[in-house]
C-alpha cells in the first residue's frame, strides 16, 4: 500500500513537472509584435507607420493610417505607389516632433489614383532620409461594416 502511495506521488509530480515546463519553453503569445488591426506597420527609424490600409469603392481609393514621429526633430517623409497608368508616383509629408499624421479617421484620407481591387495586397514606400521601408497594404472595400461609411465618402 506504502509503495502505491510513493508511486502515485511520483507520477503526480512528474507530471505537474513535465507540464509546467511547457511555459519554460514556449514563447509567451502576448510578448510577440503584430498589427492588432486590418492595417499593416512598419518603422523606419523614429517613424513609425501604424494601421496603414487602402479602402476602395471600386471607382476611387485612399490610403488610412497613421505616422508617428517619435524624435524631438521634424521628419520629412514621402509614400511612394503606383498610379492608376502603373507611373511612379508620391507624396511629400513633414511631421513636427512627437506628433502624428492620420490619413483617415476623422481627418481626411489620402485620395491615391491607383486602381485596386478589394481583397488583393498593393505596395506602398515609405522613405526619408534614413532609407525606406516597403509596406504590404490590404485593400479593403465597404463589405466589412466598420468600414461602409468611409468607403460611401470616397465618392463615385
Amino acid at each position: 500500500m506504502f509503495r502505491r502511495a510513493v508511486l502515485a506521488t511520483i507520477i503526480l509530480s512528474l507530471t505537474a513537472v513535465g507540464t509546467a515546463a511547457c511555459n519554460m519553453i514556449s514563447p509567451v503569445a502576448s510578448m510577440i509584435e503584430y498589427a492588432p488591426s486590418d492595417g499593416t506597420q512598419g518603422d523606419l527609424g523614429t517613424l513609425k507607420a501604424r494601421n496603414v490600409m487602402i479602402l476602395t469603392n471600386g471607382s476611387n481609393s485612399a490610403l488610412f493610417g497613421a505616422f508617428v514621429n517619435e524624435s524631438a526633430e521634424p521628419i520629412e517623409f514621402a509614400i511612394a505607389y503606383n498610379d492608376a497608368s502603373n507611373n511612379k508616383s508620391w507624396r511629400q509629408f513633414s511631421i513636427k516632433p512627437y506628433q502624428v499624421i492620420h490619413f483617415g479617421s476623422g481627418s481626411n484620407p489620402l485620395n491615391i489614383p491607383i486602381k485596386v481591387k478589394a481583397g488583393s495586397i498593393e505596395e506602398i514606400t515609405v522613405g526619408n532620409v534614413d532609407g525606406s521601408i516597403t509596406l504590404n497594404v490590404p485593400v479593403l472595400d465597404a463589405s466589412i461594416p466598420q468600414y461602409k461609411e468611409l468607403v460611401a465618402e470616397l465618392g463615385n
